[in-house]
């Protein structure tokens, strides 16, 4: 999963904030992002950038379809068919970026099931 340092940078080269050129938060960006460019260059930045908030919205996008449709099904389906409903839109995840989401999704839903498990046993 990403930490908050990740976090942060995809925040900040995704906003209006003016950034000195670093190749290393580049190239961890278009990693996290899975983007192919491995070499930068400084007269490039606005180019990279660019890439990165593109990306940053198609993921987000099929991250909301994909969440939404699982809280959904979490919420009224049983366990098996929200994670078959993950096994055949699994290939919609295409960098570690929309993992992380999907499995902070994941961890959420099972910890909401637990704190209501517990509310019914102690209810």
């Amino acid at each position: 999963m990403l930490d908050d340092r990740h976090r942060e940078l995809l925040a900040r080269y995704g906003s209006e904030e003016r950034l000195a050129f670093n190749s290393e938060e580049l190239e961890l960006l278009f990693t996290i992002l899975s983007l192919k460019i491995r070499s930068f260059n400084a007269t490039r930045l606005p180019e990279y950038r660019k890439l990165i908030y593109q990306a940053l919205k198609e993921q987000n996008k099929v991250m909301t379809e994909l969440g939404g449709e699982f809280l959904n099904r979490a919420k009224r389906d049983s366990k098996l068919a929200v994670m078959n409903y993950l096994v055949a839109n699994i290939g919609r995840i295409r960098s570690p970026y929309m993992l992380s989401i999907l499995l902070d999704l994941l961890c959420y839903d099972t910890n909401r099931a637990r704190r209501a498990s517990r509310r019914r046993r102690n209810g």
